[in-house]
């Protein structure tokens, strides 16, 4: 049984260009799963060099994952980068369930994140 967790996580939503919602008061807002998943979706899609806070944990996807060999070896660390983003995340218990493969330098990884809110899908496609 897992230990209820110290607070109600919140989270902006964004829109399907990745933009923040603003205008609607509280339904701006996620909470608790879904704002865990909003998290790690928006902690996966950050690329190194775009964040102006710094590039900890963003993923190399123009040179380390998208300019990538198609081989098995290659696709395995890819997953292990993003398997490591995502327990970096506050509030994850394990990910389990990984799906992934590159085809024509098209990166997609999906799998389910027990998180102290619930188990949620978290995916990347490149």
């Amino acid at each position: 049984m897992l230990a209820q967790y110290e607070t109600q996580l919140k989270y902006r939503r964004v829109d399907e260009n990745g933009d923040m919602m603003f205008g609607r008061g509280n339904a701006d807002f996620l909470s608790d799963a879904e704002a865990m998943r909003q998290v790690l979706q928006t902690r996966l899609a950050a690329c190194e060099g775009e964040w102006w806070e710094g590039d900890v944990g963003a993923l190399p996807y123009f040179n380390g994952i998208l300019g990538s060999t198609t081989t098995d070896e290659n696709r395995e660390a890819i997953d292990l980068m993003v398997i490591d983003r995502i327990m970096d995340t506050r509030g994850v218990i394990s990910v389990f369930d990984v799906e992934s493969t590159i085809t024509n330098r098209n990166y997609s990884f999906k799998c389910k994140v027990q998180t102290v809110y619930g188990v949620i899908e978290a995916e990347v496609n490149t």
